[in-house]
């Protein structure tokens, strides 16, 4: 490594405010904030990890959809049947963005 060389951040200055962001995103965009990492009590401690959101009802369009996570967040995407899943994947720039489950 050359002795110039410098190292940029890979977090915001509060590892929080990134993630916080994230989930008020989603929320503006329209989708529902069936668990709230930041107010986790079941993930505890004081360690400064990011803790598990769940955004259910996102439209494929949002943001939250259609830009990588970088974190613990599931971003549910609803469709009525298979050939609307499809669609939905089809038109994902990441292929790890994609499950099915069906009720």
């Amino acid at each position: 490594m050359r002795a110039n060389h410098r190292w940029a951040r890979s977090l915001p200055r509060s590892p929080r405010s990134g993630f916080s962001a994230t989930s008020e995103l989603g929320e503006k965009e329209g989708a529902v904030l069936a668990r709230d990492g930041r107010k986790d009590a079941a993930a505890g401690g004081k360690r400064l990890l990011r803790r598990p959101t769940i955004l259910d009802k996102v439209n494929p369009e949002s943001r939250v959809a259609t830009e990588e996570i970088f974190g613990p967040v599931l971003s549910v995407i609803r469709v009525k049947d298979l050939k609307e899943a499809i669609d939905v994947v089809s038109h994902s720039e990441y292929g790890n963005a994609a499950s099915g489950y069906r009720s």
